[in-house]
């Protein structure tokens, strides 16, 4: 029989079975402790403290002994105010304070642990990474703002000393979240659905969007008589639900399916489970129209927009950005393991993202493209649900397109080997966004029910089976076909991305979508103080294709700046057949230095600036591109682009006809 010691309030609990004969004493001793230390247990059912602990122990006959240290004796994390819910509802605040630590350092930190079941018997903490944390510095007291999560029942605070390597746990308490909370839908957003606009009988257009969302893993997939625990209700007036469905796909993943555990955090110390991810279809659409729904089990209505029809009459506004990340610095002054920011996370993303928000809701946008390096998780894949409670407010309004960069995709095995993904090797990014892949993964019913359930593959896994992993595909939205390659699979000739790309583009019905966008990753044209092999291998493999095709706009993310070419560019000189080169990165994560070159393709070259990139294609001959700093949503740089007048404009000028 295993036994677990956890202090918890000046007590150790040693957890393993209970004899009868214990139990009476028990609860005396419990009965005893509670009127004397009755200032302890706090009445907000949000905290486990040692009484429910005791509690829950003795409910479950789970507890054999309990040796009594002394209620005010050794070091104590103590809950002070809260759990109180805010950020509507979707987290809760805590304050702790510590008592009885003798030896405080600066180095000291006092951590946040998801755990995957309320008594969290998980691994030992020593051996996990917080999900969030603060240094002790002389405070007090700390304030924390946790988000919810759906396979997160409870969360240990966790107060420890020495180094990141070699952490020494001091004390320990233990929040509870009702299960009412953990197990709503979460992570509402959406996505188009390729060939999603057809012809009905009646000669109209209609369309599909597809709406995923999280739930939680730790609860049955069926109620009685076999109906799914939960399904996607829409209408057109709000609260007014006349349609509805199921979901047709699960996706989801565990820590085997990561990859190089030995010595990366995804598949170990950084691993957190992710919950289920629930796909459904909305059917019957109207171009141009506002829906109202709802996913069954939440109190929340969402609002989306439909795009439009696919045809060379329908203008289309859209958004691209690349490079945006996620940081709790913004909410609460927390901490994560990260990159960039001296462990602060992409400070700039909230803000990057609100500024999205605002242009949705004020500028008729109507789909959003994020090129790559998602969330920067990077193995801690907890921050995944930061980053998706971080773009609901956007993502469940239009269609959040998404393409793999090497954050979500560098291993020792990619075709671009790297090990910016810390062990995610792509799967998280495929169980979050399993559209964004040109053949989608093996489908098998799960329990007898209409619900299928799909999980992704690593690419060590995929190797068996090719067609399992192809993150690349395209689109129509409007009058614009959108190409997304991946930068991170091989497109050299011959191989599937490249005979893809090539025959994508070669079957574009140009009267129909007169507009064509080629978007991706690491950047074909960039001002940087080193030459990245990558871009050079887009120049020889890539770049001859978007010539063949008169692809008119390709942007790329990567470089954390935002730059443009002054000209059409082929084989790095202005060319009036070639295309627009655009690098927008600048999406959250810190500012990448400039290069020396005196290539003079280039218009602006601006790495000061957070922002995002706006598309706005009027008709069949012009387009006005813009890049809105996040702040004020200032205009750093306007420009058009015209079919017909091929001109090109000095350097550095702002606005320009092209």
């Amino acid at each position: 029989l295993e036994y677990r010691i956890m202090t918890v309030d000046g007590l150790n609990l040693r957890v393993g079975k209970l004899t009868n004969a214990k139990v009476a004493f028990l609860l005396v001793f419990v009965q005893f402790l509670f009127f004397a230390s009755a200032n302890t247990v706090s009445n907000n059912y949000f905290q486990k403290t040692w009484l429910g602990n005791l509690t829950w122990a003795l409910s479950s006959a789970s507890l054999v002994s309990l040796k009594r240290k002394g209620l005010t004796s050794g070091p104590r994390l103590e809950i002070v105010d809260g759990p109180n819910l805010v950020l509507n509802n979707k987290a809760v605040e805590v304050n702790v304070t510590w008592k009885g630590v003798q030896y405080s350092t600066p180095d000291d930190i006092v951590g946040v642990f998801s755990c995957h079941d309320e008594d969290c018997s998980e691994s030992s903490l020593t051996e996990r990474n917080p999900i969030q944390f603060k240094a002790v510095k002389g405070r007090k007291v700390m304030s924390f703002t946790i988000l919810i999560r759906s396979d997160a029942p409870a969360y240990e605070l966790v107060y420890m000393a020495g180094t990141r390597h070699y952490p020494e746990l001091i004390a320990v308490t233990t929040v509870l979240i009702p299960n009412r909370l953990w197990e709503k839908p979460q992570h509402v957003r959406l996505s188009l659905v390729s060939s999603s606009t057809h012809r009905s009988s009646s000669n109209s257009a209609v369309m599909k969007m597809r709406v995923m969302w999280t739930e939680t893993s730790l609860a049955p997939l069926v109620r009685p008589f076999g109906v799914p625990r939960t399904r996607l209700r829409w209408g057109t007036s709000p609260g007014e639900y006349t349609e509805s469905s199921f979901p047709t796909a699960i996706y989801t993943y565990d820590k085997e399916q990561l990859c190089e555990r030995t010595f990366h955090p995804a598949g170990a110390s950084g691993f957190s489970p992710p919950g289920l991810q629930f796909e459904a279809i909305m059917n019957n659409l109207k171009p141009r129209t506002t829906y109202y729904y709802n996913v069954e089990g939440s109190d929340e209505e969402f609002v989306l927009t439909t795009p439009p029809k696919t045809t060379n009459s329908q203008p289309s506004k859209m958004i691209v950005m690349g490079d945006v990340g996620q940081s709790m610095f913004p909410v609460d002054g927390s901490l994560q393991h990260s990159f960039d920011n001296d462990e602060h996370g992409e400070l700039q993303a909230p803000r990057v993202i609100k500024s999205i928000t605002r242009l949705l809701q004020s500028d008729d946008v109507s789909l959003v493209n994020h090129i790559g390096d998602i969330s920067y998780a990077t193995g801690q894949t907890a921050l995944w649900d930061n980053f998706m409670f971080e773009i609901e407010p956007a993502a469940s309004q239009v269609g959040w397109m998404v393409g793999i960069g090497n954050h979500e995709m560098g291993w020792s095995m990619s075709d671009m080997p790297g090990s910016d993904s810390l062990g995610e090797c792509g799967v998280p990014y495929a169980a979050l966004f399993p559209f964004a892949r040109t053949h989608p993964v093996t489908t098998k019913p799960a329990d007898g029910i209409k619900v299928v359930k799909r999980f992704p593959m690593s690419k060590a896994q995929a190797l068996k089976n090719e067609k399992l992993w192809h993150p690349f595909y395209s689109y129509k939205h409007g009058n614009v076909h959108v190409v997304m390659m991946s930068t991170e699979h091989d497109f050299s000739p011959g191989s599937v991305q490249y005979m893809w790309i090539n025959k994508e583009l070669a079957n574009i019905n140009r009267t129909e979508t007169p507009w064509v966008l080629f978007l991706g990753h690491r950047p074909m044209y960039v001002s940087d103080k080193f030459e990245a092999p990558v871009t050079a291998l887009l120049k020889e493999h890539v770049e001859p294709l978007l010539f063949k095709y008169s692809v008119d706009v390709a942007m790329w993310g990567h470089h954390h700046s935002y730059q443009r070419a002054r000209c059409r560019v082929y084989q790095g000189k202005c060319n009036k057949e070639g295309t627009h080169q655009i690098v927008t990165g600048a999406g959250g994560f810190e500012h990448s230095p400039i290069g020396n070159d005196t290539e003079e393709i280039w218009a602006i070259k601006d790495n000061t600036s957070w922002g995002v990139s706006l598309l706005d294609f009027k008709n069949e001959t012009h387009v006005n591109i813009t890049f809105i700093e996040h702040k004020n949503d200032k205009i750093i740089d306007q420009f058009w682009v015209q079919k017909q007048a091929q001109t090109v404009d000095p350097p550095h000028q702002t606005v320009a006809y092209y």
